[in-house]
């Protein structure tokens, strides 16, 4: 929400909302347009992907979600989601709980 004083005597309220794309972490959503924010009742929204990594990875934690969700279609395993560690490796947890880390080829 954002408030301005217009002169001489209007108020001027603009509300933006975002639509949660996915889980952050333990605490945060993801918005379709890759902003991350907090909300309430956080706990109770049920079928949003999980996605964790560092917060200056959003694209490509979002980019190897959209790949592995690629990946596992058709399999009957769905993609409940995905992590980057710290140290830059990757798993993708199946809807089924089942963790798979994947081992990626760096580029030269």
């Amino acid at each position: 929400v954002e408030v301005r004083k217009r002169w001489p005597d209007l108020i001027e309220v603009s509300l933006r909302g975002h639509h949660a794309y996915a889980r952050w972490g333990a605490d945060r959503l993801l918005s379709d347009h890759g902003v991350l924010f907090t909300a309430e009742g956080l706990e109770q929204l049920q079928g949003l992907p999980w996605l964790e990594g560092p917060d200056a990875q959003v694209a490509g934690v979002v980019a190897f979600h959209n790949a592995a969700l690629r990946a596992f279609s058709g399999t009957g395993l769905g993609v409940a989601g995905v992590r980057l560690s710290a140290r830059g490796s990757w798993s993708v947890t199946l809807g089924n709980g089942a963790r798979v880390g994947i081992a990626v080829a760096q580029q030269a």
